[in-house]
């Protein structure tokens, strides 16, 4: 998708920044921004595409985007109201602290778990009071709320979406490219999806769209397919366990069982019927 160079609106009387999002839908364009992004989805449900990954958003979930990681939510297409809160800040201004105050080295630990983007697994309840919080806040309050935040972060088990780093900023053209090539696949996974296909969609030969989205995702067009079907097949099971694993395999776009069973397993470290026993 195109990168959106999306600035985040700055306030010099705050060293924080704190969002609200209520809509139809997500913010559905791929973005990058130098701040690092805690955001926790009280409504809406859908993707999370960061760097070379794929994840299924449902509300409860609590996010860690890292500085400069490109990234967009996408609502599903049954998705007819989104509520996300989310705060923005800069490491360099939180370094700017660091200096003058030694008890804030703990921090430090903060930013390197969040060097790439992570899912917060525990402690996803005090998180979302303290995020709900936020909004009705003071901006004194706020600053304590936020360490009070990250410290719950630093204590949670977390879930690593992507050791893929993006150095550089991808350009607008590469952009437009990816947007087409995402939006693509998010409707059409269901359906076999030829090289030759997808590579016609942006004016490439096979050749070049293999490099081309291996250097910008740092995964196989084959291997980002199969994660976005192994994906939707989990929201499947999540959302009822009476569905026939056959059914299911066929819906995610896998034309056999065999197949299925073969890919979830690669992907999700386990089978489909014990993710269904935990679903």
């Amino acid at each position: 998708m195109r990168v959106q160079p999306f600035a985040i609106p700055k306030n010099l009387n705050e060293s924080i920044r704190i969002q609200e999002h209520l809509a139809p839908g997500f913010y559905n364009k791929l973005h990058q921004h130098v701040e690092i992004q805690i955001s926790y989805i009280k409504e809406g449900y859908g993707n999370l595409i960061i760097s070379d990954s794929i994840h299924t958003i449902v509300p409860g979930d609590i996010y860690v985007i890292g500085s400069n990681n490109p990234h967009v939510f996408k609502s599903a297409e049954a998705c007819t109201h989104t509520h996300m809160i989310s705060l923005f800040f800069s490491q360099n201004t939180i370094d700017n602290v660091l200096k003058y105050i030694p008890e804030m080295d703990t921090l430090n630990d903060f930013f390197s778990k969040t060097e790439t983007s992570i899912k917060i697994i525990s402690r996803k309840k005090s998180i979302r009071n303290k995020m709900n919080q936020l909004l009705e806040s003071d901006k004194f309050s706020r600053f304590i709320l936020f360490l009070q935040i990250i410290k719950k972060i630093k204590q949670a088990e977390i879930h690593t979406l992507s050791e893929f780093k993006y150095h550089k900023k991808i350009t607008a053209r590469e952009g437009k490219r990816m947007e087409v090539i995402f939006d693509y696949l998010i409707k059409n996974f269901r359906n076999e999806i030829t090289l030759k296909t997808i590579s016609e969609l942006v004016f490439m030969t096979p050749n070049a769209f293999c490099r081309f989205f291996k250097q910008r995702t740092n995964s196989t067009f084959s291997q980002f397919l199969l994660q976005l079907r192994v994906e939707y097949a989990c929201q499947l099971l999540d959302a009822s366990k009476d569905i026939p694993m056959a059914e299911i395999a066929e819906k995610s776009g896998f034309n056999s069982i065999s197949n299925f069973n073969r890919q979830f397993r690669t992907i999700k470290k386990c089978a489909p019927s014990s993710y269904k026993t935990k679903a």
